[in-house]
């Protein structure tokens, strides 16, 4: 019978690949979820512990900040100033919404 689980395991039919790609799938969304919401699986966590009078005490899992970019942060600021001396002043405004355009 164990000889029989062992060839399944190592050998599964189709249905049993969909299965372990199924496991992979929800293994991996477990971790990267305790890695994204770290914070709230610890809150969960101290909140059993409180609840049964520490009798369940689960692990916690290191809080990793969020980096925000640029964009998310605050963004940049960029000032340009242009010499319109030598442009006619009728395509003055022309000549601003292309440089603006470029950069």
């Amino acid at each position: 019978m164990s000889d029989n689980i062992i060839k399944k395991v190592l050998n599964p039919s189709e249905r049993g690949k969909v299965w372990w790609l199924f496991i992979v799938i929800i293994v991996a969304v477990s971790f990267f979820s305790l890695v994204d919401a770290g914070s709230y699986y610890n809150k969960g966590v101290d909140y059993l512990a409180y609840k049964s009078g520490d009798v369940v005490k689960l692990p916690h899992v290191k809080e990793v900040p969020f980096r925000l970019g640029l964009d998310l942060q605050g963004g940049t600021h960029l000032v340009y100033h242009v010499d319109t001396s030598e442009v006619a002043d009728k395509d003055e405004a022309s000549a601003l919404e292309g440089v603006r355009d470029v950069i």
